[in-house]
């Protein structure tokens, strides 16, 4: 079951990553030089440019997308975009209120990013946060099962292979 389709066509979603699969990072897999490389092959995949809102000029981010397949008990990779803060704020609004409960973002000025992006009105922002929280809560209740599709192992064997140990 897909949420958040009361509010057709939103470009930028808010992705609450379930309790029970916040273990694993494509990030935390790697070397901190091979993730660096993999952001910056990122960023320039999208220009320069947030790949939701398309701002340029602004300090970019890698985001992580998974999709969850609740029958399946399946949480696949499903690639990397490069964000502009605000969007990868929203991504992860959980965590920016935490930031703006610390005065280290404007959780207003996010409402009204994510409005501005998505072309919508603040009610239908509640609405697809409520929906995002059903979704988080009942994919917390799902003990996940990670598939990468060799993701991982390729950067490792390619991180090996060019720090000379594989020659």
């Amino acid at each position: 079951m897909e949420s958040n389709e009361t509010i057709p066509d939103l470009k930028l979603k808010i992705e609450l990553v379930p309790q029970t699969a916040r273990i694993y990072s494509i990030r935390r897999e790697v070397s901190p030089e091979t993730w660096n490389f993999i952001r910056q092959m990122c960023y320039q995949k999208y220009s320069n440019r947030c790949g939701i809102c398309g701002i340029e000029g602004k300090p970019l981010e890698c985001h992580e997308m998974w999709d969850y397949h609740e029958d399946t008990c399946m949480q696949k990779f499903g690639g990397l975009i490069a964000l502009c803060p605000d969007c990868h704020d929203v991504k992860h609004i959980g965590m920016a209120h935490i930031k703006a409960g610390n005065g280290l973002l404007d959780f207003d000025e996010l409402i009204r990013h994510f409005c501005k992006v998505n072309q919508c009105t603040e009610k239908e922002y509640k609405q697809h946060f409520k929906d995002a929280t059903e979704e988080y809560e009942r994919r917390s209740k799902i003990k996940w099962n990670f598939d990468n599709d060799g993701f991982v192992e390729n950067l490792k064997k390619s991180q090996t292979y060019h720090s000379g140990k594989g020659k």
